[in-house]
């Protein structure tokens, strides 16, 4: 399954969402997740992969139009891992 079929599935269920963020009432909700090794490294400082984590969800912001006035963010790292220690 790919992301466009995962998103027609959510669809379904709810027409208010889409694949840049969710209308729920009168706000506009986004939530991009960073995931280690797929989209950084532990050897990237982690003020830059908080940058970036802002960065993709302001971008969905944008692209719905929305004002943001909010963050929220969600990190991945390996089990076992810990995000504020580099290897």
């Amino acid at each position: 399954m790919n992301e466009a079929d995962i998103i027609a599935r959510f669809r379904a269920h709810s027409p208010h969402i889409g694949d840049d963020a969710a209308v729920i009432g009168n706000e506009v909700i986004t939530n991009d997740m960073l995931i280690e090794d797929v989209d950084f490294t532990r050897s990237i400082p982690i003020e830059l992969i908080a940058r970036k984590l802002m960065a993709v969800n302001l971008s969905d912001l944008a692209a719905m139009g929305a004002t943001p006035r909010y963050p929220l963010t969600s990190l991945a790292v390996p089990a076992g891992g810990d995000a504020a220690k580099p290897r």
